[in-house]
């Protein structure tokens, strides 16, 4: 079962329950922690997905515009390397999250279920790769679709354009451009509730604290 399918299954089971079962019940604890990790699922949803599309359009420019490319050297590499280190983060982050903050966050009888904890947390993780494999294999089946009406295409003949419009929107460092455009989706196309800005805060709190274990890290 996907992380997304068990979360639809969570609450269909919470509406169909009766009063007197969720008295006398003990809290579901994966229930517990999938509900949590909800809002979080978003968040790295999207970075997954604009990692996937990242990587086609990177391909496809590399193979039909190399002049383009060449042309934003060195922000091409510098894009690639910040993508791929957001990518390997977010499991990171999640990881960290799910260690050391969600068990704060659920009912007090499940904060020591490390069953539910781990099972939940590895579901989560598969599904992020499961996530960028399907994104993947669908890019890549449209591209062989399109052919040379793919849009990918047209994207590469203007990547000159783009470059000012990306550094305004993720910053001239590109340190976490994942994570940024991941932020403006949710405000822009999700329209983010007040809930999910919590989680974003949460997020790059967790974010901090990986990349300042790791540079203290021998």
């Amino acid at each position: 079962m996907s992380f997304r399918t068990a979360i639809l299954c969570a609450g269909l089971l919470a509406c169909f329950a009766s009063p007197s079962a969720h008295a006398a019940d003990a809290p579901n604890c994966d229930i517990a922690y999938q509900n949590v990790a909800q809002d979080y699922w978003v968040i790295v949803h999207d970075m997954v997905q604009f990692k996937s599309m990242f990587d086609h359009y990177d391909r496809i420019c590399t193979q039909h515009a190399p002049d383009k490319i060449a042309a934003l050297q060195p922000t091409a590499d510098q894009l690639r390397t910040q993508v791929k280190r957001d990518i390997d983060d977010a499991r990171a982050v999640m990881t960290y999250l799910f260690d050391n903050k969600f068990p704060a966050m659920v009912p007090a009888a499940c904060k020591d279920n490390a069953k539910s904890r781990e099972g939940t947390k590895k579901s989560f993780l598969k599904n992020m790769d499961d996530k960028a494999a399907i994104t993947q294999k669908r890019l890549d089946k449209g591209y062989v679709a399109n052919g040379k009406v793919d849009p990918a295409l047209n994207l590469c003949t203007n990547l000159a354009p783009m470059k000012a419009k990306v550094e305004k929107h993720l910053g001239p460092t590109l340190d976490h451009p994942l994570l940024e455009m991941a932020t403006l989706h949710s405000s822009l196309i999700r329209h983010a509730p007040k809930q999910r800005k919590k989680a974003f805060a949460l997020y790059r709190a967790a974010l901090e604290n990986v990349q300042s274990e790791k540079k203290s890290a021998p």
